[in-house]
């Protein structure tokens, strides 16, 4: 949104009174122009959202269902919050990460919420693990 609205024509730019944006596999969809209009409905909508975020620090335990090692990210899922949390973490965690997937984790850290004030964002400071994932039972009767 930031970038759409730095790109958006003004009423200084007298010679560009629209802007089209694409991108690639969308070309059976005509872009939408962006207009002078657009560019203000844009700033609207980024200096509203601004004011709409909360930010603190918490821990959040849930169930880390899903990691993404090259961008330092998991996805912690707990009844707390519905949609799971993203926590990013730092190289200070990179060894970790691996062994927290299933398992039960506390990640503290600041947080950022949307205005429902559900947590969307943690930028992870510690982990802990709560609880490792079952082991299944042997298939062999072992």
């Amino acid at each position: 949104m930031v970038a759409a609205q730095k790109l958006a024509p003004t009423p200084r730019s007298k010679a560009i009174t629209e802007l089209f944006l694409s991108c690639p596999g969308e070309s059976q969809v005509a872009p939408a122009a962006l207009t002078r209009e657009s560019g203000k409905i844009l700033q609207r909508s980024l200096d509203q959202a601004s004011g709409q975020r909360f930010r603190g620090t918490d821990a959040f335990e849930g169930v880390v269902r899903e990691i993404d090692l090259d961008a330092l990210r998991f996805e912690n899922r707990g009844a707390r919050y519905q949609l799971g949390i993203r926590c990013i973490y730092d190289e200070r965690h990179k060894g970790q990460a691996r062994e927290i997937l299933d398992c039960t984790v506390r990640a503290s850290g600041s947080y950022e919420a949307a205005a429902d004030e559900q947590p969307r964002l943690v930028a992870v400071e510690r982990i802990e693990i709560l609880q490792r994932p079952a082991k299944q039972m042997g298939l062999l009767g072992q």
